[in-house]
């Protein structure tokens, strides 16, 4: 033991004292640290992505560095004829490569110290929590150290394996399809996501669901545990492996002992891929059933027989297991329906129904796929409401794949995404939550759904972390959360590494992954600032936008798509996609002011009093004015530039813009908010929808309201 000691110390020495790979390592955890100090608008300031991106990049090229350093350790010395007397040392060839390969991984680690030391200086400047940031140091190291273990593995069992400088030239070809071509060409390609485990970067192939916080690692746990033993056992055995090359090679009294050993450590690895594999398989045939249930192509018309309900009372108990077990009450009255046999509604296929009743009188229920049909006898003809209710359960875990990996609904752990688009509750009539395109499932967008407005209430219990929803909520006795709200279109419901922050006390709540924490507050500072100007002189009605949900994915659709998608107003809240290259800025801002003084997120395009530029409202300034409003908000009540404010609402025509500058550099504030509020009680208050039919407003009847406005 001591000799191999004295043989790993020089091997470290050799390693620690080379000023060219401390220069090396020293770039790497500096490069980071100017990436962090550098969060900042336009740009998002999730730190935790930041961090993230650079692993995908960087962390892939230091791979490269490790791929030539397992290849460098061996051929230095081992690999040499002119070095055969190092048999005559008093340490055997399997410890002589154990040593190396201690010393050129414990040499590695110090990339994912400064990495841990870097994220852990930052976090804590961007208010990390250190809960929360201790489980994120862990994962990354622990990502981070796998990566360079199978790397440094492979690049000494190549240099055992080739002779040759030509090894060099493999181990890079190894390194560029174990890295870029295995993630963007086989797997990408071929839809091959059970080799995953195979990338020498563990963080390849994760972009949209592991690259951001919110939900990321957690919900994909038992996947990543399962790659991970795997990838130690097939580490071990290249490194048995070359050990056994070498006894091979050179005299030695125990081939046959290393042979064994590395046949051995073969099956071990064959034996650790099954469960990994049999994982996927579920995960395959699940998406398969999906599949062959969506019998509908893109570009067929949907068909949809939506009636009104009144109010629904939904209460989901969430088990240890993740099984939920729900029971949704629904109010409706039998003169809204449609004639016929049977009453449709719409649940997802992943839920077992389990009882339904009519005013407490139990019906046959008719299942097919995402929907379930009532004998139209049930509900009578009376005037008078009736209740439906609905018992069903099951697990939630809607995993697809192509174009990359999604999950449009999932309840796992304390993670937890229940859109209402996906038929968490019963929706009524038969609507459309999948359409099958030809390689793969697309979700179904809000606007593809035909619901009216109903109030609700749902009651949540079994779930230890917060949960959030699209509508406003409380705790309730016992642990419950209890969430409520009148004429709404649906209610979805966020959990996970989410938190909610607020500029002040009784302001407006943004509710957003902790790693936004500091420009979250900064937004609701903003936005409350804009909210206290607003409502003294103008008083927009009350219930829209009454939050901000700031998530990495499309709103309402599905986790893994690109986040960045028009913003959306569902029940009382804004909700908007989290990408790497947007955050919460003035544009965003114009969107929430534009959503409380319109119900339209959409500032730019949102309303068009002629949306063809055809007829009497093609020189219409309706669109313009509507954009004045929230730019006199966002300059006055934010305190942004004229020229950001101008930027945010997409512009404005002239003889728009530059009354109101005018009035305002001559500090005439109060003229301009009598003008515009004129125009917005007139015309532009009870806008509710993009398809509006606003009257037109000639510019002529907008100067002389400046004209008549003292």
């Amino acid at each position: 033991m001591k000799a191999w000691l004295s043989t790993w110390r020089i091997e470290s020495r050799f390693l620690w004292t080379n000023p060219f790979l401390l220069l090396i390592a020293l770039g790497y955890g500096l490069w980071l640290a100017v990436i962090l100090s550098r969060l900042g608008p336009p740009s998002s300031e999730d730190i935790y992505r930041a961090v993230y991106g650079f692993h995908e990049i960087w962390q892939t090229l230091s791979l490269g560095l490790a791929m030539w350093l397992g290849i460098w350790l061996m051929r230095r010395d081992v690999m040499r004829p002119s070095y055969e007397w190092l048999g005559a040392l008093p340490v055997s060839r399997v410890g002589l490569i154990g040593a190396k390969y201690l010393a050129g991984f414990l040499y590695l680690s110090l990339f994912t110290a400064l990495v841990v030391v870097v994220f852990a200086y930052f976090g804590r400047v961007r208010e990390l929590p250190w809960d929360i940031l201790s489980r994120h140091l862990g994962f990354f190291a622990v990502r981070d150290e796998w990566s360079y273990m199978v790397t440094l593995a492979l690049a000494m069992f190549l240099a055992v394996a080739i002779p040759g400088r030509l090894v060099y030239l493999i181990g890079f070809c190894a390194w560029v399809f174990g890295t870029f071509f295995l993630d963007k060409i086989v797997i990408g390609m071929k839809d091959w996501y059970f080799l995953k485990t195979f990338h020498l970067n563990q963080w390849f192939g994760y972009d949209y669901i592991v690259g951001y916080e919110a939900w990321g690692y957690p919900l994909i746990s038992r996947e990543i545990a399962l790659s991970q033993v795997f990838v130690a056992v097939f580490a071990l055995w290249l490194v048995v492996s070359a050990m056994a090359w070498l006894a091979h090679r050179w005299p030695s009294t125990r081939r046959k002992m290393g042979l064994a050993a590395a046949a051995a450590l073969f099956g071990v690895s064959g034996v650790a891929y099954v469960p990994y594999g049999l994982w996927w398989k579920d995960r395959y045939d699940t998406r398969g059933t999906i599949q062959q249930w969506t019998p509908q192509e893109h570009g067929a018309t949907p068909v949809h027989t939506s009636f009104p309900v009144q109010s629904y009372s939904i209460s989901a108990d969430r088990a240890v297991d993740d099984r939920l077990t729900v029971v949704a009450d629904m109010t409706l009255r039998p003169q809204n329906l449609e004639p016929g046999q049977t009453v449709t509604f719409t649940l997802n296929r992943l839920f077992q129904i389990d009882r339904v009743t009519v005013d407490g009188q139990e019906v046959a229920v008719s299942r097919d796929v995402d929907h379930f049909s009532l004998p139209r006898a049930a509900f009578g003809q009376g005037p008078g409401p009736v209740t439906v209710r609905v018992r069903y359960s099951g697990k939630v875990y809607d995993w697809l794949t192509s174009p990359g990996e999604r999950f449009a609904a999932f309840v796992r752990g304390n993670d937890v995404y229940l859109p209402y688009t996906q038929g968490w509750y019963p929706l009524p009539g038969k609507e459309t939550l999948k359409i099958r395109e030809p390689s793969y499932v697309q979700l179904a967008s809000p606007n593809d759904l035909e619901l009216q407005p109903a109030d609700f209430r749902v009651v949540l219990r079994g779930f230890e972390a917060p949960v959030f929803a699209s509508v406003a909520g409380h705790r309730g006795p016992a642990g419950e959360m209890v969430f409520a709200g009148d004429q709404l279109d649906g209610v979805s419901l966020f959990g996970g590494t989410i938190i909610e922050v607020r500029a002040s006390q009784g302001g407006m709540p943004v509710i957003c992954s902790p790693s936004n924490a500091v420009e979250a507050r900064r937004f609701a500072a903003g936005l409350d600032r804009a909210r206290n100007y607003v409502r003294p002189w103008l008083n927009p009605p009350e219930g829209r936008a009454r939050r901000v949900i700031y998530l990495p994915v499309r709103p309402l659709g599905a986790v893994g798509d690109y986040p960045l998608w028009p913003a959306v107003m569902s029940g009382d809240s804004f909700l908007a996609g989290e990408t790497q290259y947007h955050n919460l800025d003035e544009y965003r801002m114009a969107e929430v002011v534009s959503a409380w003084l319109y119900g339209i997120p959409d500032v730019q395009h949102g309303f068009l009093s002629d949306s063809r530029g055809e007829g009497p409202g093609r020189d219409s300034l309706t669109e313009d004015i509507g954009r004045a409003l929230v730019y006199v908000v966002l300059r006055e009540g934010v305190g942004m530039s004229p020229e950001q404010a101008l930027a945010a609402v997409g512009g404005m025509k002239d003889v728009v813009r530059r009354p109101i500058d005018d009035a305002l550099d001559a500090g005439q504030a109060e003229k301009v908010r009598r003008v515009l509020k004129g125009f917005y009680d007139r015309t532009l208050r009870g806008v509710t929808g993009r398809d509006a039919n606003l009257p037109v407003i000639p510019a002529q009847q907008w100067q002389e309201a400046w004209r008549g406005t003292p």
